[in-house]
């Protein structure tokens, strides 16, 4: 009897102690000055010295966790400079990039960019939702600082990563850096803590705000009655042209095409109207620094970018609020941008009889595809198929316009493969990156009745100029 109540003891001490092995850590999104316990796993792991680690690993040197995706071209073209400042400062800086795509996937994206990422080699740890929620976001890349003790000391966007900070933070010099902010509670304009309710329309022009992205936004509050326009962290050109998309019947993302730089003051020019050299196209922002007189991107941007809001009611026409927006921009900024009407070269969509049972949708949940080497949307509106998702995403090519007869809102199924097109190369990331050739588009949309052609249509152009 006493041999049973001892082996009884026993099993039930056992069982304590393996509900006790399994007892689950309890996350919580953390904060800078938080401390991020060691026992938190990382449980896939390449080209670290084992397959699985946890934080405690990485104590007694600072951790930088660079949260990235195999969709986000900036996060790949990063790679290498990360790689160098890995190795450079080893001795007293661990660096991890954190991603919830697998390893076949961040494999083959590897080899399929390999011309980009130039043999960087760099701890990865995969499929990781654990680490992702302990540092929530929406931008990427995100980069998490901590110390050797296992302190947050600061959350960042991709820029802050740099030589000068690295050192700054480990020697002491620098103490804190902008925080990236992805879920800011209100808009700093003054009369945030005011509810949307109240206003019947308002505006403001805000200067640069460190750690929270650029972003666009054109929404409608129909409890309030009230459509909001929100241009985040943009340099002046991009305030422009996102004020011109949002006023159109062509989508979101208008070719830049339709946008005619006329600017004559040349030190205007340096400023707001530079060309892309390779394409002849304007870019918002320098692309390399030192840039005149600013050494790096973070001087420029408190210089150069704004973020815009403009609220009207709901039942404002477009072309109201377009005009308000315009004068606004106009009274605000050096250059100046207009509207004209000009008989311009156009790719024109027509469609023949077998189209609509062609494009049909087979039904199932909505989604948009877009990777190296196609485009695509299922049960998705022809509108959205053509412009907000599709053929407007690629770079530069003339304005698609619609002629097709279509219901607008007719749901679709609809890929596009561009493997054939001349420009097709993977280094440049999603296949949106690069321009649309005409006649693998022309082909591509036969298999649904649609044919190109082109022509020329007077349409709207921005034209941005100076006084």
């Amino acid at each position: 009897m006493r041999t049973f109540i001892l082996l009884l003891l026993a099993m039930i001490a056992g069982t304590q102690a393996l509900h006790a092995q399994k007892k689950v850590i309890q996350l919580h999104a953390m904060k800078i000055g938080d401390t991020v316990l060691a026992g938190i796993p990382m449980r896939h792991m390449i080209n670290h010295s084992a397959p699985k680690a946890t934080f405690g690993d990485f104590r007694g040197k600072w951790l930088i966790l660079d949260y990235w995706a195999i969709n986000c071209p900036a996060c790949i073209i990063d790679m290498p400079s990360i790689d160098t400042l890995r190795r450079k400062f080893n001795d007293r800086l661990n660096i991890v990039l954190v991603t919830i795509n697998n390893e076949e996937q961040v494999n083959k994206l590897l080899q399929e960019r390999k011309e980009v990422v130039k043999g960087a080699v760099l701890p990865f740890s995969l499929k990781d939702t654990l680490v992702t929620r302990l540092f929530p976001h929406r931008i990427i890349p995100h980069e998490v600082w901590i110390d050797p003790n296992g302190v947050v000391r600061a959350i960042t966007d991709g820029d802050q990563v740099n030589e000068r900070n690295i050192e700054g933070m480990l020697s002491g010099k620098i103490t804190s850096l902008p925080l990236k902010d992805d879920f800011p509670k209100e808009s700093t304009a003054p009369v945030s803590a005011l509810p949307d309710s109240l206003f019947v329309g308002h505006s403001y022009l805000l200067k640069y705000r460190p750690g929270i992205g650029s972003r666009t936004g054109d929404q409608l509050d129909s409890v309030n009655h009230v459509r909001k326009l929100k241009l985040q962290n943009l340099p002046a050109l991009s305030l422009f042209y996102h004020a011109f998309c949002s006023a159109t019947d062509y989508g979101s993302n208008i070719n830049r095409m339709r946008v005619s730089i006329e600017i004559t003051d040349s030190a205007l020019y340096e400023l707001y109207g530079r060309p892309v050299e390779e394409r002849g196209r304007w870019a918002p922002h320098p692309r390399h620094f030192p840039f005149l007189r600013w050494p790096d991107k973070d001087a420029y941007s408190k210089d150069m970018l704004y973020t815009y809001e403009f609220f009207s009611p709901e039942n404002m026409p477009d072309s109201l609020r377009f005009k308000y927006v315009m004068q606004d921009l106009n009274r605000y900024f050096p250059i100046k941008g207009r509207i004209e009407h000009r008989k311009t070269p156009c790719w024109i969509l027509v469609a023949d009889t077998s189209a609509q049972r062609l494009l049909a949708t087979k039904g199932g949940e909505p989604y948009y595809l877009h990777n190296t080497d196609s485009i695509g949307t299922r049960n998705r509106s022809f509108r959205e198929t053509l412009f907000n998702y599709g053929l407007s995403r690629f770079m530069d090519h003339p304005q698609i316009i619609d002629e097709t007869g279509l219901d607008p809102e007719m749901k679709v199924d609809f890929y596009l493969d561009m493997t054939a097109s001349p420009y097709h190369d993977r280094k440049n990331g999603l296949v949106v990156n690069t321009p649309l050739h005409y006649q693998t588009a022309k082909d591509q949309l036969a298999k649904y009745g649609l044919h190109l052609h082109q022509a020329w249509r007077e349409i709207p152009i921005l034209v941005i100029y100076n006084e």
